[in-house]
């Protein structure tokens, strides 16, 4: 009998525990944004990327997520780069399962330095990123 209880508690701890990490993951969303008349993007409307100073800002470029502490808790890349509108090439990310509970995350594109948003502005799906 008491094999039986503490394998039916110990299931029932494990699935709360899995179900209470698969809740709370997001997907966090958003673009770097080079502004073209700088001159520091080759490309046009349907591709662009970084250049010169900016070289590090094209397609598959690391974005990297940390929490609070500063762990790194998730990791992306950059999706290619477009401009449609020839004033600012927009390259999108995705970072799939960032884990929830953080007040605050902190968001590296390639090697430029960390940039921090709140947990609200990081579940938003609309995080803007200007390179620099």
């Amino acid at each position: 009998m008491k094999r039986l209880l503490v394998a039916s508690l110990l299931t029932l701890g494990l699935i709360a525990a899995v179900a209470a990490c698969g809740s709370s993951s997001f997907a966090l969303r958003g673009a770097v944004s080079i502004d073209i008349n700088g001159r520091s993007v080759i490309g046009g409307p349907e591709m662009c990327s970084g250049f010169f100073g900016y070289g590090d800002i094209t397609e598959g470029a690391a974005v990297t997520v940390y929490d609070s502490s500063g762990k790194i808790i998730a990791t992306g890349k950059l999706q290619k780069g477009t401009a449609p509108d020839r004033q600012v090439c927009r390259l999108p990310f995705e970072v799939a399962n960032v884990p929830g509970g953080e007040d605050f995350y902190q968001i590296e594109v390639a090697q430029r330095g960390r940039a921090t948003f709140s947990a609200e502005e990081a579940k938003s799906g609309n995080i803007n990123m200007g390179a620099g």
